[in-house]
């Protein structure tokens, strides 16, 4: 019973950092800054893309050279994808949403936390 009081109780922890803490915000500019770097990736990729089916094998560089076998459009679908997501997270209000969810998660952990210790507590008292 106390295991499970202490699971809560890191849990609850856990959700007070994420809620009352900066890091959703911290988070949402971190996604700004990632959209943007693989969004110049892809572009980069797929530019790499057309000059190698050119026949310009130069123009593969680094990706093919340390990945054979994945193409650049490969990379670039990659990168692509990468940066919606990041864009998904870091300009939507996606960040302060999950902020409410996780205070409502702390108070919802600590109240099960303190339910668990009270009754262990007592189970306790009636056992010894």
């Amino acid at each position: 019973m106390l295991h499970y009081a202490v699971v809560f109780f890191v849990i609850a922890l856990i959700a007070a950092l994420f809620g009352f803490g900066g890091i959703a915000a911290g988070a949402a500019e971190i996604a700004k800054v990632l959209f943007f770097i693989f969004l110049v990736l892809f572009i980069v990729s797929l530019i790499a893309e057309r000059k190698a089916d050119a026949g310009d094998e130069r123009a593969r560089g680094f990706f093919v050279q340390s990945c054979t076998g994945i193409s650049m459009l490969t990379w670039a679908i990659i990168f692509f994808l990468i940066s919606v997501v990041a864009g998904i997270f870091g300009f939507t209000g996606i960040a302060v949403g999950a902020q409410a969810v996780a205070r409502v998660l702390f108070g919802l952990f600590l109240i099960l936390f303190l339910i668990v210790l009270i009754f262990g507590v007592l189970a306790g008292i009636a056992l010894f």
